[in-house]
Order: structure tokens, then sequence, then C-alpha cells
């Protein structure tokens, strides 16, 4: 007797239940996701917010400044005495209580370069000359007292305000003509009162520059025009030996004229040179 062993009934599935419970699926999957891209998003910011902050100068500066702001002026001003004079231009845009002080200490420190270029300048008059055992009675009274001198350089100090732009380059030209020790004729007529820092301030180089200076700049303008003429060989004009060369001694001349260019009136402009064949230096004659 064979037995029929019968399978159990499959019950069949609901469609609508399987496409609910995908559905909730996919969207727990996409809210896991989603939630994994903004925690990596803020991660991300707040390690780029870190970074920024590292690399920023600004709130660095601001905190070294605040700093020096809770010390007192005193000490403050102390410490700029170590600060290169170009970095205290720099300074004077950080604060107001820092824009005080490093005008006061740049000030104060031209002031004092000036005095010690009077000094020095008064030094060297009152130096003994060539072959003397010892500096004059006459030298010795003439140097002022260092208290005249820091008033001066103070005057002038506050003078050099009123030039612009041109107080670097004209404080440089007071330093080496007031210590210059060919011009003590300058430091005499300025601590004498004969010229004021006002007016000494509005003087040009050529105006303060001594008087061996001045000659040494004009031989300097002339040899460099004589090194512009021409060779012998080019230069028309007649040979002659009435004019005694002041360079090479020479008598060997060649006589030329020249008009200036742009003037009608030719005879009263024309002026004759004489060039030396030896040695090509040119000079005016005289013709009185």
């Amino acid at each position: 007797m064979s037995m029929v062993h019968s399978e159990p009934a499959v019950e069949p599935r609901d469609a609508s239940s399987s496409d609910d419970e995908l559905a909730a699926a996919l969207e727990e999957q996409l809210e896991d996701e989603e939630s994994s891209f903004l925690l990596a998003r803020r991660l991300q910011a707040e390690e780029d917010a870190l970074l920024a902050a590292e690399l920023a100068p600004a709130p660095l500066r601001r905190c070294s400044f605040s700093f020096f702001g809770r010390l007192p002026a005193e000490l403050v001003a102390r410490v700029l005495t170590f600060v290169p004079h170009q970095s205290l231009t720099s300074l004077q845009r950080a604060s107001k209580a820092f824009a005080l002080l490093a005008s006061a200490e740049a000030r104060g420190r031209t002031a004092r370069r000036l005095r010690e270029a009077l000094h020095s300048g008064f030094l060297s008059d009152a130096a003994p000359p060539a072959g003397a055992a010892g500096p004059s009675a006459a030298r010795a009274v003439a140097t002022p007292p260092t208290d005249h001198l820091a008033a001066v350089a103070a005057a002038i100090e506050i003078a050099l305000h009123g030039v612009g732009v041109r107080k670097r380059s004209k404080c440089r030209q007071l330093l080496f003509n007031l210590a210059d020790p060919n011009n003590p004729r300058l430091r005499a007529r300025l601590v004498a009162g004969e010229i004021d820092a006002e007016a000494l301030v509005r003087f040009s180089a050529k105006e303060m520059a001594s008087i061996e200076l001045q000659s040494q700049r004009r031989v300097w303008k002339r040899n460099a025009l004589q090194r512009v003429v021409k060779p012998d060989w080019r230069v028309y004009g007649f040979v002659c030996d009435l004019y005694r060369c002041g360079s090479c001694d020479g008598y060997q001349t060649k006589l030329h004229r020249t008009i200036r260019a742009g003037k009608r009136a030719v005879d009263e402009v024309s002026t004759l040179y004489a060039t030396c064949i030896a040695c090509s230096a040119r000079w005016a004659v005289d013709q009185a």
C-alpha cells in the first residue's frame, strides 16, 4: 500500500506588503547616506575653519598690539628704541597710541642725528691744524655748548615737516653739509642766528655746499664738457701758439668759434674757443 505525502500549502504573498518593505528599506538607506554626507561636510567645514585660523596672521597681530597696548607708555617707548627707523612709519598705522609713540621716537632720532652732525662738524673745526701741537684758543672758544646745538637741531627737525615728501632727501643733505669739515661757514651762520631753521631747509644742495665743494663741482662740470669735445684731428680751426693750456701746459692750440643755437643775433652770441691739440682740453678765449 503506497502512501502519498502531501506538501504543505504555501500561502500566497501579498505584493503590496513586499513593495512597502522594499520602499521602507530604500528610504532608510537613503536617510543613512544623507546623514553620513552631512556629517562629512560638517567635519570638512570644521577642519577648513581650523586651518584658516592657523594660517591667518591678522588675529596674531591684533593680539600682539593689544598686548603692547596694555603695557605702560614708558615701556613701549623703550621697546620702540630697538625698532629700525624705516619700520617706525608702518607702526604708526597700528593704533593711535602707537602712532604717537612711534612719531615721537622717529622725531627724536632725527633731532639726535642732526645734533651729532653739528657736534661732529664743530669738533673738526676745533681740531688743531696740521703740524700744530694743539687747537688754538679761538677755535676752542668758538665751539658752542651741547644744549645750544640740541636746540638748533630740534628747530631744524620741526622745520623739516614743512618740506613734504622731500623730507628724507633733505635730511640727508643736511646731515652731510652740517658735518662737512670744509663747511664751517654754514655751521657758524646757523648757530649765530644768521640763518634760521625754516630758511635752511629751503636751501638747495648747491646753496648748502661749501666753497671748496662748489669750486670742485665747477671743475667736474668743466671736465665733463671737455670730454665731449671732438678729437684734435676733427676739430676745425687754425693752429696757433698764442694760448697756454691749463691742463698740460702746451701751446699748440686750435681756435674755433661756436654759435648758440636759437638766437638771431649771431655776432652777439658767438664764442671763441681754444682746443689743445695734445690733451683736447677746451676753454673760452677772452676777446676783450
